[in-house]
């Protein structure tokens, strides 16, 4: 898929480095990269590479679960609508593990996008109240899967596994302009918490609300069938 203008890539995190260096770079056209922490052991992104999903180019960056993220100090989306994906492979089954999540650093209220909660794929907003989609699908198998989440507006956050639509919400969730952090692999937000044990490849993050058959495309680029 052609992820691009026509679809309002904001960003897009191959996380396919692999090299002596921290730097986890934005192949998209705001330069918007990332530095991989690992406080316990080796930083740099060539410490961390695995193989990728099937028939696709990129690899993708292992994460511990204790102390490995990827993350910017920045506000990389100012409002709803927006899309995150991630390709992610995991056994973990963790009470909740981020994959791509946009938070206020200063407090422990505010947080949006896609993790996993007891091995399923949940889209979330929190402002004070947290909103949850969440898959019918168990992404905790040991398998890569593609993982979707749709925030249209205050009224609907929806959550796709491998191309296909699982669930929605509908509950109002503002969203806060005091957004200011993106993590992979962890919640960035004042207590950092939740952390990822697991791989994750091919992250991005759009400005709009992408559709069915944009997801579908997107999941059939990355080796999906």
């Amino acid at each position: 898929m052609n992820a691009g203008k026509s679809t309002g890539l904001i960003a897009h995190w191959p996380m396919n480095d692999n090299a002596a260096s921290t730097v986890v770079a934005d192949t998209g056209r705001n330069n918007l990269a990332g530095v991989f922490n690992d406080a316990g052991g080796d930083p740099n992104t060539d410490a961390h590479t695995v193989a990728g999903p099937t028939g696709q180019a990129n690899t993708g960056l292992s994460f511990d679960g204790s102390d490995d993220f990827v993350e910017s100090n920045i506000q990389i989306v100012s409002g709803y609508p927006f899309t995150t994906s991630a390709w992610i492979n995991t056994t973990s089954g963790a009470a909740l593990e981020g994959i791509l999540i946009l938070a206020d650093s200063s407090t422990g209220g505010v947080q949006y996008g896609i993790s996993i909660a007891s091995g399923k794929a949940i889209a979330s907003s929190r402002n004070t109240t947290t909103r949850t989609a969440t898959s019918t699908t168990d992404v905790d198998n040991g398998v890569w899967h593609h993982v979707v989440g749709v925030f249209t507006n205050d009224n609907l956050r929806e959550i796709y596994v491998d191309g296909v639509w699982e669930a929605n919400n509908t509950d109002a969730v503002t969203y806060a302009a005091s957004v200011n952090r993106w993590s992979i692999g962890r919640y960035g937000d004042s207590s950092p918490d939740f952390y990822l044990t697991g791989s994750i490849s091919d992250v991005r993050v759009f400005s709009q609300a992408l559709t069915y058959p944009e997801i579908r495309k997107l999941y059939r680029a990355g080796g999906g069938q």
